[in-house]
């Protein structure tokens, strides 16, 4: 762990002066000894500013820093540096010299704005942590924030989110949960200054439920060159300096961005999330024992997990890997043979209602998780299928129910849930009895 108080006109010096020491060294790998030092910041700066290939040594390490790779140590005297102006630092990175600021991110961009804000305010800059307990502003991705909401952050107060598109409802409410005073800001494209294009603050009365799938981009925060769609609500692929970005976006009456993008991906994303005791999940193209590419959901958290969410295979794995960068590691996932197998019915209801639906699909196998319409289902067959659970259970299912609960396990919920809506006081006990009844491998 590296904890940093220095001069902000120091780190500039150094950092204006590693810049153009490693500049075009692109076949050097540089090594940082680490240290409490505006010096050592300076160098982490120099090196993020020209995209040099570094690695940070340990202090009295035995391990001789070649075999890390490391062709050259850099070593800076600040004496005699010339001056350089300091970074600009964006009024949303704006911090205290209380806080105690960290960087869960390999991404260039989301560094320097950790780094320089923390000195500009002359805040404590905490690198590689050992417990976030303490640490007040996180700088982070989409994926690393959701490895650690299941730990203590009792102390944050703000946290930057680098926002790619894949930043959901979902991961407000998890942070809310584990630091429910925390500011969650989204910040888009953050570029090798520091400065994000764009952000966007939650609102701490945002209602997740009434929100759109995906956070907005939010409000344009830059002075360059930007090119957007002309009229509001109009989609179109965002610039910018006449580089096209690959992002559609849309822009709201007030002036808010957000992202017009196919989002067919991100609803299983957030129905895998939705899944109970799911701390994470992603979804990834991977191959099959055939060959041929398929999509494939991986969550984490979960001892049981249906075998299929919205038609995809669900893999369940105790931690989702990530990389240096703090992106999901998709090459370390296991292949999707290794998805939920398939779970018969547990209980009388389910085998009476596996029996009904095996019936009306004209088919011998069907899991509990499996959903009715993805094996062959239609609204006519749903008609019918309501009116054998009325026939057999004696309760009404409306098809919209249905068509919300398209599986044995859901159905079985709903038929239980109207039954108990239904039944006198003294039929409770014995129908409880019965819901509890399961097979072994439940």
């Amino acid at each position: 762990m590296s904890v940093v108080r220095g001069d902000s006109s120091e780190v500039a010096r150094v950092a204006a002066h590693v810049a153009r020491s490693v500049a075009g060294r692109e076949d050097e790998h540089f090594g940082i000894e680490r240290s409490p030092s505006s010096v050592f910041a300076g160098t982490v700066l120099g090196c993020l500013q020209a995209g040099a290939t570094f690695s940070l040594l340990e202090p009295g390490s035995p391990v001789d820093a070649r075999f890390l790779g490391v062709s050259t140590v850099l070593d800076v005297d600040p004496a005699g540096l010339p001056d350089a102006p300091a970074p600009v630092v964006e009024g949303w990175f704006t911090l205290s010299s209380e806080d105690s600021v960290s960087v869960l991110s390999g991404l260039p961009g989301q560094v320097i704005a950790a780094v320089t804000s923390a000195l500009a305010a002359r805040a404590t800059l905490v690198l590689d942590p050992p417990s976030l307990a303490e640490v007040t502003v996180l700088f982070t991705t989409g994926p690393a924030l959701r490895g650690i909401l299941d730990k203590p952050l009792s102390a944050l107060r703000t946290v930057f989110v680098e926002n790619n598109g894949d930043l959901l409802p979902h991961d407000v409410e998890a942070l809310r949960r584990a630091a429910p005073s925390c500011r969650f800001v989204a910040t888009y494209r953050t570029d090798s200054h520091g400065n994000p294009l764009a952000v966007y603050e939650v609102p701490r009365d945002w209602d997740t439920g009434e929100a759109p799938l995906r956070l907005p981009l939010g409000t344009l925060v830059t002075d360059r060159d930007v090119s957007l769609p002309q009229a509001v609500g109009e989609a179109g692929e965002l610039r910018v300096d006449s580089v096209p970005t690959g992002d559609l976006v849309r822009r709201w009456p007030d002036g808010t961005l957000e992202f017009a993008g196919d989002p067919g991906p991100l609803e299983t994303v957030a129905a895998l999330r939705d899944l109970p005791d799911v701390r994470d999940a992603v979804l990834t193209e991977r191959y099959g024992p055939d060959g041929e590419p398929v999509l494939v959901g991986y969550v984490a958290g979960p001892g049981q997990a249906p075998p299929r969410v919205a038609g995809v295979p669900v893999v369940v794995v105790d931690e989702l890997p990530r990389t240096a960068a703090g992106d999901y590691d998709l090459e370390a996932l296991p292949g999707p043979e290794a998805a939920v197998a398939h779970v018969g019915p547990r209980t009388p209801l389910e085998h009476e209602l596996t029996e009904i639906l095996c019936l009306l699909l004209k088919t011998d196998r069907i899991g509990v998780f499996d959903s009715f319409f993805e094996l062959g289902g239609f609204s006519l067959l749903a008609t019918q299928l309501a009116s054998r659970i009325r026939e057999n259970f004696g309760v009404e299912l409306s098809l919209r129910e249905i068509f919300e609960s398209p599986t044995v396990d859901g159905l079985a919920q709903l038929i239980v849930r109207r039954e108990l809506e239904l039944t006198g006081a003294d039929e409770l006990e014995a129908l409880l009895a019965e819901i509890e009844r399961t097979d072994t491998g439940r």
